[in-house]
């Protein structure tokens, strides 16, 4: 029953985007669903240990999202006053960043919550190294103790730990 519901809950999803159902779309569709079940497993055993979704941190993972909307929400009026000054004061440069995390899943996590901010942009991710984009310099500075990196790490210890 484990295996039934996602292969069911795929093929679904596939036949909403096939053009129409035939015995074609439904045999390609199962093979295609049976295939990332089989690769996410892979994956998933590669991860051995606590996943992230694991009840025990559905707290820190809406204290993330908290903390992420906050940071977009500042961040948009930052924008907007320096859009809507008369002076741009902008110095757009590319930074470089080495984050403390250690799990991948996190680093990409974290490199997507830098990119949702207004004014920054994670350009490329190579292990712990992201490369950035800011508009200036402030939004960068802004990064060292970030909120969503120190939550991160949280996670990070309790999923090792």
């Amino acid at each position: 029953m484990k295996k039934i519901m996602p292969l069911t809950g795929l093929m679904l999803f596939f036949l909403m985007l096939a053009e129409r159902i035939t015995i074609e779309a439904v045999i390609i569709g199962l093979g295609l669903s049976w295939l990332v079940l089989k690769l996410i497993h892979v994956k998933v055993a590669e991860n051995a240990g606590l996943p992230l979704y694991a009840p025990s941190l559905w707290l820190s993972w809406l204290y993330l999202i908290a903390v992420l909307i906050k940071e977009i929400i500042a961040a948009n009026f930052q924008v907007a006053k320096i859009v809507l000054s008369k002076t741009m004061q902008i110095e757009p440069k590319i930074y470089h960043y080495t984050t403390s995390l250690k799990d991948e899943r996190l680093i990409v996590l974290l490199s997507n919550a830098i990119t949702l901010t207004p004014g920054t942009m994670t350009v490329e991710l190579e292990q712990n190294q992201l490369t950035i984009h800011a508009l200036n310099q402030d939004y960068f500075k802004a990064l060292t103790g970030n909120p969503i990196e120190e939550i991160l790490l949280r996670v990070e210890a309790r999923l090792n730990g």
